[in-house]
């Protein structure tokens, strides 16, 4: 019986291989193989796994140099870093260690960023941040983020314009008041504009800058041809202008009615951000209560004519609103406003806004989102030309993508870990990579 079924195992086995119906598979699943067909995991024949490429077009790469527009977020709270970030989906590229004092600050407190692109030559871009608590202004390179230069200044920095034709910055002052309700006042009554210039090889201080003679000048604007620099005082409400071809400086009240001559430290409408286009000045004014009294000053936004030096509109939002940041949309002729609530976050009015405005600066409102979930927003960008994001920050650690047409949230990022669990992000700048 036995050697029947072995008989019959044969016969069937070699029908197989003359018919070829069911013919083994070699290790590359091949019928008939001879396993000098397999494909490793990159798709090469016979490879070894070691020409893989990720989604970037880099072999054995781990997707982190992939070209994407960037979002450069200033922590400026515990962590001392600056955060990258992806603009589709706001996913953290890399984190920027900012040490600018060899350690010898806790806290350095980055504040806010300027970009140089190099006309989309990164390897020729730079980025720029400067800290409150080390006083410095820091320089990177835009393609590895390496710091390439650090410089001290006499005084805390604040905000900052940047002119890439002439590699200037223009530095303004953190005044010595308390703006973000932590009982600690930081700045200083310095009046003067810090002008740096800057090279592959690093910074230059220019010595003198600019004096304003008014104290804490905290907001500052330069024009689309770099050629005025709009500034103002947060703690005497003056506005200035700086001609930066003849160096001429002019200044006037926020509100003459008040105060038509500078009052030391009258810290009433509190001018915080500007921006300049198309010959107008948009500044945001805090407000909130002020004097003995503790009238109530609404938050606002001012609208001036920069070549007569003169106030054109204003928009008023409640007391407790605090205006922060403010950003202009080229391609529309709109600005964005950032209202920050009260400062503790309890509640208040806080809010995204966009508005456009007329050719003679009077400013008409498009669309608020006033969501319960935006509270302590500080930072405010516009995306890319042709595109229709707005990023802004909230010093409780989010970030968020908008929609510019609906004002809808699109996409947020928490940036708090238990390693940084208040990164409190303050300024905020997209750069473009074509």
């Amino acid at each position: 019986m036995m050697k029947k079924i072995i008989l019959s195992f044969i016969v069937l086995l070699s029908i197989s291989c003359d018919s070829d119906p069911l013919s083994i598979l070699d290790e590359c699943g091949v019928s008939g193989g001879d396993n000098t067909t397999c494909t490793d995991e990159c798709g090469v024949i016979n490879g070894d796994n070691t020409t893989c490429t990720d989604e970037c077009g880099v072999i054995n790469g781990d997707n982190s140099t992939c070209n994407g527009d960037r979002l450069y977020v200033a922590l400026q709270g515990m962590g001392n870093k600056v955060a990258i970030l992806d603009t589709d989906d706001l996913d953290l590229i890399e984190m920027i260690n900012i040490d600018f004092s060899d350690g010898s600050m806790m806290m350095e407190m980055p504040h806010y960023i300027a970009i140089d692109d190099g006309n989309y030559n990164f390897s020729q871009g730079y980025w720029f941040v400067t800290t409150m608590g080390s006083s410095s202004v820091g320089m990177f390179s835009l393609d590895s983020n390496e710091l390439i230069d650090v410089v001290s200044l006499e005084s805390p920095p604040a905000l900052f314009e940047i002119d890439p034709a002439s590699n200037t910055l223009y530095v303004s002052r953190m005044p010595n008041v308390d703006l973000l309700g932590s009982g600690m006042a930081m700045g200083s009554a310095s009046s003067v504009i810090d002008k740096i210039t800057y090279s592959s090889d690093g910074m230059l201080l220019d010595n003198t800058g600019y004096d304003t003679n008014h104290p804490s000048p905290h907001a500052i604007s330069i024009n689309e041809e770099y050629s005025k620099i709009i500034t103002a005082s947060l703690t005497e409400d003056f506005i200035a202008r700086i001609n930066l071809v003849s160096g001429d400086i002019v200044s006037t009240s926020l509100d003459p009615s008040v105060n038509p001559t500078p009052i030391p430290n009258i810290n009433r409408l509190k001018p915080l951000e500007i921006v300049q286009a198309n010959g107008f000045a948009f500044i945001t004014c805090m407000g909130g209560e002020w004097g003995e009294n503790n009238e109530n000053i609404n938050g606002q936004v001012q609208v001036w004519d920069v070549e007569n030096l003169v106030k054109v509109s204003e928009y008023q939002f409640g007391s407790n609103s605090n205006p922060w940041h403010i950003a202009h949309d080229d391609q529309e002729n709109t600005v964005y406003v950032a209202l920050s609530g009260y400062t503790d976050g309890s509640e208040g009015e806080s809010a995204i806004i966009k508005f456009h405005y007329s050719s003679d600066g009077h400013l008409g409102l498009d669309w608020e989102n006033r969501s319960s979930d935006l509270k302590l927003l500080h930072g405010i960008d516009v995306g890319p030309y042709g595109g229709n994001d707005l990023y802004v920050s909230s010093r409780d650690g989010s970030i968020y993508k908008l929609n510019k047409t609906t004002g809808a949230i699109e996409s947020t990022q928490n940036l708090t870990t238990d390693e940084m669990p208040y990164p409190a992000p303050g300024g905020i700048k997209f750069v473009h990579i074509p």
